[in-house]
Parts: structure tokens; sequence; C-alpha cells
């Protein structure tokens, strides 16, 4: 038997013994050398050093494939997904701070092999907090299950649009909230948001970081503020994720990190909290563009991120004397629902809109049927507003720029989250009532009709 022959009969062989013993480390050295294909030297962000070597005819084009393969198969991470929820007592995980991530180009993690689909079920008692798509199939839903007479965090991740879904690891510790400062627990995770397959984060108030799909997660300490600054908001775009946290002074903060690395740099701009009690920060990304709003009773700061820069900025409906919610279609284009005189002359909800990155605004259409919490838009048409009108929780939608309204859902709910668009089709939307029920509801028709999703 000649080499190739043995080598190729190895490789059958580790395929069959897979699931029940590692391959030899001598293989995964043999199977590195193959060559995918001449005369580049790169295959799925793979490295081939060297030229090819000695491969008989006894080593067909069959094996080849086979070898390629099983390499990615050898020397994927995470070769399977951690447990889900449990005590954050049980494993202390380090945090990692910046400083110690150069943030070169070189430091950009690439062609990590994709993970693939954990293939556990979903907890029993799994209730949706927070949810996240990257495409039209590929979702992630962070929420709570029972855990030792408790609540802990659990996700649960589809690939085909939210028709099955299986469980990943989720960060060890517990369910947090996203609530005014000073009100609630400063621990734990209440939102989940993927760039892409990859790079995903955790947050509400703490932050954790995951850049393989969601096996193993980090938490993150972001150098030159303090090390438990509860975090607000996050979204990412464009490659970035950015994120607001309070500074525990007077002031919120922006931190900026390419996607697939944890290198977070702070942003000179400052959102100060303002006079009233109750500050509540909304993070808007679209494309290049985006908007951090403060409301505290009011409208009172902003930011935007302009040419790569946070910037200060006077925000849509900084005088209406009331609180807005903000939503963006493109770099360019935000809507905004302003509740005018709230806490003056109150007029009610009325609909603005800016076509120049909200450098200027001006009132549209007619006010939406119900008091606004959060909005979505996916295009200029195209505007969904989730909140209160008489008869309880509601999601009101307009298909005509704001000009007519008509209610496509009555919730149920006691509040809204992440209400948001992949598409201009697919949307979602998670809802929880007050008895501690939540739903995850989906469009598949721009916001015309919505379905509750089964895990």
């Amino acid at each position: 038997m000649n080499d190739d022959e043995r080598l190729d009969r190895e490789l059958r062989a580790t395929l069959d013994g897979l699931a029940r013993e590692p391959a030899p480390e001598r293989l995964v050295a043999r199977v590195s050398e193959i060559p995918s294909r001449e005369p580049s030297t790169r295959t799925h962000g793979i490295r081939f050093h060297g030229s090819p070597r000695g491969f008989g005819s006894g080593f067909g084009l069959l094996a080849a494939g086979v070898a390629i393969a099983l390499l990615a198969i050898l020397v994927r991470p995470g070769a399977g997904p951690g447990p889900v929820g449990g005590s954050p007592s049980l494993v202390p995980v380090p945090t990692v701070s910046p400083s110690s991530v150069a943030p070169s180009s070189s430091a950009v993690v690439v062609g990590t092999p994709t993970p693939t689909m954990a293939g556990t079920p979903v907890p029993a008692g799994f209730q949706p907090m927070s949810a996240t798509f990257v495409s039209t199939d590929e979702g992630w839903v962070l929420g709570s299950v029972p855990c030792s007479g408790v609540r802990c965090p659990a996700i649960v991740r589809t690939d085909d649009g939210g028709a099955t879904w299986s469980s990943i690891a989720a960060p060890r510790t517990t369910v947090g909230s996203i609530l005014a400062l000073g009100q609630g627990a400063h621990t734990g995770i209440a939102a989940v948001r993927f760039a892409d397959r990859l790079d995903g984060w955790a947050f509400g108030p703490e932050l954790w970081a995951t850049h393989d799909g969601g096996a193993t997660w980090v938490r993150i300490a972001i150098e030159g503020l303090p090390k438990d600054a509860p975090v607000t908001t996050l979204e990412a775009a464009a490659g970035t994720v950015h994120t607001v946290l309070y500074d525990g002074a007077q002031d919120f903060r922006i931190a900026s990190s390419v996607v697939g690395i944890d290198a977070w740099r702070v942003a000179s701009v400052r959102v100060p909290v303002g006079a009233g009690p109750v500050p509540r920060i909304q993070l808007v990304l679209s494309g290049t563009g985006g908007w951090v709003l403060e409301n505290n009773r009011v409208v009172t700061a902003g930011a935007r991120l302009d040419t790569g820069t946070w910037r200060s900025w006077q925000p849509v409906c900084l005088n209406v004397v009331g609180p807005a919610v903000l939503a963006a279609s493109s770099s360019t284009d935000l809507v905004a629902v302003c509740d005018v005189g709230l806490w003056g002359n109150p007029k009610g909800e009325h609909l603005f809109a800016s076509t120049d990155g909200g450098a200027t605004s001006v009132e549209i259409g007619t006010p939406p049927p119900l008091s606004a919490a959060t909005v979505a838009t996916p295009d200029r048409s195209t505007i969904v507003v989730a909140g209160v009108d008489p008869s309880g929780a509601a999601l009101a939608a307009s298909f005509d720029g704001g000009q007519t309204w008509s209610t496509v859902l009555h919730a149920g709910a006691a509040s809204f989250a992440d209400l948001g668009f992949t598409t201009p089709t697919q949307g979602i939307v998670v809802t929880a009532d007050e008895s501690g029920g939540a739903h995850l509801l989906m469009t598949h028709d721009g916001g015309r009709t919505w379905q509750a999703v089964t895990f």
C-alpha cells in the first residue's frame, strides 16, 4: 500500500469515527497540505503553505474533496455548544480589555469556519425577550428559562426564517433589564444583536461578545469607562458595532469597534443626562449613518455619526416639549414620532421626517392613531409604530409615507421590543404582557400582517 492509498483510507476511517474520536494530529497536518485548486493558495480563509506535494493517481478528486471537507471539520472552533442558561456563579468568565487587542486591520479575524446549527432543542419554558436577524433566514432570540427557582438567559437560533429553532450557548449571567438609570439592578443581559453569523453581543446592562456564532461568550469592559458602566443600547451596521453606556457621572458615552474584534474606542462626544429623572437613550443605525437621541421627559440631546465620527447633534423634535422615537431607512432618511407638548400644552403624536440625515426636519402626513413607544421604517413609504391606542397595545402602519394609517395588530401586550425590518417585507417585534408571557411576531408582507412564531 503506497502513501496516497494509506492517506485515503485514513481519511475515510476518520470520517467514520469522527463522532467518537478526534482525528490524529499527524492527519490534520497532512490534510492541511492538500491543495484545493491551482494556482491559488487560499480557499475559504484556510491558507495552504508551499506547493502541491506528490499525490499520485491513487488519490482521486473525490478523496481530495473529502479531505478539504474533513479539514474544515478538524480545525473548526467550538466543537459543540455550551450549556444553556445556568447559574452565573458556576464558571467565572474573564473580562477582556480592548487595550490588549491592537486596533489594526491585522487583528481582524478572517476566514473563521462558519458554525453549524447546535441541534439542541429549545428549552422548556422559553420566553423571548429580544430578537435579531442578519438575513431573511438567520436570526437569534434571547429569552429566559426557569432555572433553580429564578429565570436564566437562553439563546435560540434559526437558519430557516423562524420555521425551526435550536439552542446555542448563552452568557453565564442573569436576566437583566434595560430601564431608566437608577431603576433595576445593573447586572445581567436583556437584549441581543448579531452583525453576521459569527459576531454578536448580549447586553443590558452588562456587555458580552461572541465571535464564533455563540459557541463561546466573553464579558467585555471598555477602556476609559467605569468597569460596570451600564450598557443602555447597542446596534451594528456597515462592519462596525456601536454602543451607548452611562459613565456614572453626568453623561452618556458612545463606544465603537470593528465587529470582528473587541477593540472598543470611546468617542469624544458626550450626551448629557439632562435635568429630568428618567433619561432614556435610542441608538439608530442605517448603512453608514447613525443617530443617538435621548429623551428625559422631553427630547434632551443627541449625537450623529458623520463620516465615521460621532459628533454633537441637535435632534429631531428638540423643541416640541415632549419625547420622540426615531427610525431610519437609509443614511439620509429619518422619521420621528414626537409627542408634541406633552409636558406643556399636549397636542398628541405628530410625524416628522428628514431627508438630509437629520440636519433639518419637517412635519409630514397625519398623526399616527396611538401613543408611540417605538417606530420602524424600511423605506420612505412604510412606517410602523408600536404603542397604545384606546383599546390597548397595538401596531399601526402607514404605507403611503404617513398620509393614512391603519391598525394592523391589537397585541394585548404591555410592552414592545426590537421592532424592526430585515428587508422591506420581513420584520419582527417582541411583545410581553403583564402576566409574564412573551411572543416573537414576524411579518412577511411589509407590516400588513403579523404572526406569532412557535419555538
